[in-house]
């Protein structure tokens, strides 16, 4: 799914702020609290019904009104035209896709399937375990149609038994729910370590040059529905003493390693943003190999941490995926790529405005 035009309203500074998009690389540029940031929040706001940079919908809409709309012209890998609307105030949110009413995020977020790298994505391997499980799971929301259920059948049995935990319950109260998590676990842990095996491969292969001795390791709650059931009825006692169950998928941790080395440890702010950055890619390339489809991906403050050599670097990978992608740089002096779709756009003040040359 690419996006062909796109308009929006009162997100942040911007006030019919129109794009008409190319099917490759769309670069906006200009200085910093431009307007640039806004256009990709608009992007994931239609896309995921929420901002990336704040929780609070308030803090988005421009100051003076009382909602925003994002609106955007969609063409599908048939070629076929699909319009798709979003209008979020602080009390409701309306999402409209080809005509049908959107009622719940992750149904859009498959509609309109995106990967986004900011200063904050290299949180992925120097923030907390919970930051890389939502990194995680987001993903196989969108790779394993079945991940979602096994998911949420984990997460609910876990509730029931971390209750238990704090009511102090019966052996015979605790079975159901400890099979249940067993069950459920043993289908997460088979798809993590599938999805996992998969980008270490790619990222090798993406990295030759740049990083050496590339590993992506995951702890895992065990070998089978057994092994986990046996370690709840084992750990039972002691969660019971702590409140909360210790162990299972929703505590498994991701480390990233270079050249045996932990890489949120080790790497400088500019190699962890281009690792981060490698890595965002080569999930980009698995989701078209497995869903016959292209996701889009942003890009905010391009060129923060990366010198110029290693820009053009990412910039001709990015050139080599064949999918539409936004970029914010405050430097414009990026050119365009042989065989690549390339537009500019400078943003100032609020305003997009796109460039001839």
């Amino acid at each position: 799914m690419r996006l062909a035009q796109l308009d929006i309203n009162h997100v942040r500074n911007l006030v019919g702020a129109h794009l008409e998009c190319c099917p490759g690389i769309n670069c906006l540029y200009g200085e910093n609290a431009a307007g640039k940031t806004a256009v990709l929040e608009a992007i994931h706001l239609l896309a995921r019904a929420r901002s990336f940079r704040t929780p609070r919908i308030g803090d988005v809409i421009q100051h003076g009104r009382t909602s925003l709309t994002v609106v955007a012209q969609l063409v599908d890998d048939n070629g076929r035209h699909i319009i798709t609307g979003l209008d979020k105030s602080v009390s409701s949110t309306q999402i409209r896709f080809n005509g049908a009413r959107i009622t719940r995020r992750s149904e859009q977020a498959q509609n309109l399937p995106l990967l986004i790298i900011t200063p904050d994505s290299q949180r992925i391997l120097a923030g907390t375990p919970r930051e890389r499980r939502h990194w995680l799971d987001w993903a196989m929301f969108h790779m394993e149609p079945d991940y979602i259920g096994s998911w949420q059948n984990y997460y609910q049995a876990l509730r029931h038994r971390n209750i238990l935990l704090r009511k102090g319950g019966k052996d015979e109260q605790f079975n159901p729910w400890e099979k249940a998590m067993a069950n459920a676990a043993e289908r997460i842990i088979v798809l993590r370590r599938g999805y996992i095996s998969r980008l270490q491969e790619g990222l090798q292969q993406c990295a030759d040059g740049l990083f050496k001795g590339v590993k992506i390791a995951i702890n895992s709650a065990g070998d089978g529905k057994e092994t986990y059931l046996n370690c709840l009825r084992t750990q039972r006692d002691n969660d019971i003493r702590l409140g909360h169950t210790q162990s299972g998928p929703h505590r498994e941790d991701i480390t990233f390693y270079t050249n045996g080395h932990e890489a949120g440890k080790t790497l400088s702010r500019g190699e962890g943003k281009l690792f981060v950055i490698l890595l965002m890619l080569v999930q980009a390339y698995e989701y078209q190999t497995k869903k016959r489809e292209y996701p889009l991906i942003l890009i905010d403050d391009l060129s923060v941490e990366l010198d110029g050599k290693t820009r053009e670097v990412v910039f001709a990978l990015l050139s080599a995926l064949n999918m539409q992608i936004f970029i914010t740089t405050t430097t414009p002096e990026i050119r365009k790529v042989k065989n690549t779709a390339y537009r500019r756009f400078h943003v100032k003040q609020g305003k997009v405005t796109k460039m001839v040359k």
